[in-house]
């Protein structure tokens, strides 16, 4: 089972897999994910989104891109250069993407597992 549950949803919670792939669909073309045969890929955020998950902060999902963050720290550390202002803000963000990242999926495993029960 992938950490997102797409298949999981698919399969037992289609009316939720569907609405996730409306929204991304009603995304502006350079905003969506990649699409496949079946549809959009569907990432966690896509289903911590859904009002239906309960994720009570499921505004802050996605802030943060940690790929660009981590990047710019790395090489500052390599160069043993200190953090600019706006580096230091990306870094910020960064803990609170993964944050998110972490309480987001021990949301939706709850979730996942009180549907089972």
């Amino acid at each position: 089972m992938s950490a997102n549950y797409s298949k999981w949803f698919k399969k037992n919670i289609p009316e939720l897999y569907n609405k996730a792939q409306e929204k991304q669909k009603n995304k502006p073309k350079g905003k969506r994910s990649f699409k496949k045969k079946s549809g959009y890929t569907l990432g966690l955020k896509d289903f911590l989104k859904l009002d239906e998950i309960g994720y009570l902060q499921r505004k802050n999902v996605g802030v943060g891109g940690a790929a660009t963050s981590i990047g710019q720290v790395r090489e500052r550390a390599i160069n043993d250069s200190s953090l600019t202002k706006g580096e230091k803000a990306r870094w910020t963000r960064l803990w609170t993407y993964l944050e998110h990242d972490v309480r987001g999926l021990a949301h939706l495993t709850e979730f996942v597992v009180n549907y089972i029960k």
